[in-house]
């Protein structure tokens, strides 16, 4: 085969190539779409869902047994639109609005929407916040959904009756080096060594009903925050997530 002949064949291996290339992604944007829409769809019928079953709680309250019952589902419809948002959230993320917020007002929110599933699991919270709120630059729905996500993870983690840890601390004082820590730590068994450089991955999952989308995406939310995320675990004691957020004036001048 002659260099020419050898040229146009490779120039039309490529074209065919860019092709299926384009094709593929063709594909795996309506796919996305569709998935997209699908959750949407979803989370409509989980609101009528969680809507009935709340109405059944009230009406059954002289029934202990079936108003447990209700509140089983609910608590299963709250499961189930944390991995819908987890889902939308990552197909689809959304840019911070940022301003000043409170971290522990933040951090209590997060706690009441993971309520459920501590009590579910008979949890013991324990909360070792500094004496001052600290303040940073973020956006609150964001940071809210990091918070959470870390709590939720915490707990899947964790056998019942064990306790979770939820603690700040601000270093550095006034200077430039000052920074703020949330740490997050549970009582549970722990990560595996092979698994900890994988775990921030999309889809990387141990679990047997996760997605693999919450540690993903609190990676994903912290990094428009200028975050850090730092993770130590110990198989059998546990594992502990730290957060270490910047001064907010170095936050509101890169945003």
């Amino acid at each position: 085969m002659t260099p020419k002949m050898l040229s146009v064949r490779h120039n039309l291996v490529d074209q065919r190539g860019g092709q299926g290339e384009r094709e593929g992604a063709s594909v795996l944007s309506a796919l996305g779409e569709m998935a997209i829409t699908l959750a949407h769809e979803m989370r409509n019928l989980l609101g009528s869902v969680e809507l009935c079953a709340d109405i059944l709680a009230v009406e059954l309250k002289d029934d202990m047994q079936r108003r447990d019952l209700a509140q089983t589902l609910i608590e299963g419809v709250y499961a189930l639109n944390g991995i819908v948002t987890n889902l939308l959230t990552f197909a689809h993320p959304c840019r911070p609005r940022f301003a000043q917020v409170a971290l522990h007002a933040v951090l209590d929110e997060a706690i009441v929407c993971g309520g459920y599933a501590l009590k579910e699991k008979r949890i013991t919270l324990v909360k070792k916040y500094a004496p001052a709120d600290p303040v940073t630059c973020a956006d609150r729905e964001l940071l809210k959904h990091v918070f959470l996500n870390l709590i939720l993870n915490a707990v899947q983690a964790m056998p019942e009756g064990r306790h979770l840890t939820i603690s700040t601390r601000v270093s550095g004082g006034k200077s430039s080096t000052r920074r703020t820590e949330v740490r997050v730590e549970d009582a549970g068994m722990g990560i595996r060594p092979e698994h900890l450089d994988r775990i921030f991955e999309p889809f990387f999952t141990t679990k047997a009903r996760g997605t693999g989308l919450g540690l993903a995406l609190v990676r994903r939310i912290l990094d428009q925050h200028r975050a850090a995320i730092q993770v130590e675990s110990e198989l059998g004691r546990g594992t502990i997530f730290t957060i270490v957020f910047p001064d907010p004036t170095k936050v509101m001048k890169v945003r």
